[in-house]
This record gives C-alpha cells, sequence and structure tokens, in this order.
C-alpha cells in the first residue's frame, strides 16, 4: 500500500495536542514501514518546524523520529521559509 502522511500541526503551541497529532502521524509512518508499505512522510506548514523540535534527544518522539527519518521526502521550502 501506498501512504502519504502530511504534518502540518505547530509544535509552537506547545499543546498537547500537536505533540499527539505528530506523534500519531509518526507511529502510522512506523507502523507502515514494518509492514513494508510505500510510506512518506512531509512536512508542510508550521509544520516544517517539527524538524527540529524532533530531533533533539530530550524531545518525548525523537526515537520514534530517528526510526522513520528514512521515510521523511522533505518539508516544504516556501513553508519553512514564512514559519521559519
Amino acid at each position: 500500500m501506498k501512504t502519504a502522511i502530511i504534518i502540518l500541526s505547530d509544535p509552537k503551541h506547545g499543546s498537547e495536542e500537536a505533540l499527539g497529532r505528530v506523534f500519531n502521524a509518526l507511529a502510522l509512518a512506523a507502523e507502515c514501514k514494518q509492514k513494508g508499505d510505500d510510506v512518506a512522510l512531509v512536512f508542510n506548514g508550521t509544520g516544517t518546524r517539527w524538524p527540529a523540535e524532533l530531533a533533539k534527544l530530550s524531545h518525548p518522539a525523537n526515537g520514534l523520529y530517528q526510526s522513520v527519518r528514512d521515510v521523511v521526502q522533505g518539508a516544504s521550502c516556501g513553508c519553512a521559509e514564512v514559519f521559519g
């Protein structure tokens, strides 16, 4: 199965909802990857702020992020420019 997961949530909100959304996206990517599915993870909108946060060793989703980094297809350059 082919699956594209687009992360749009904003980590700057600091809410449990934003963390829950990115955690669910990463968990789905890991599940698809484990099953051998063709999966792509993309960061768009304010979601382009996530990679820097997830790369921090202290972040609770760091391990999960590291396990799916190979399926990250990138982040929108335009969105990253606007939302930094």
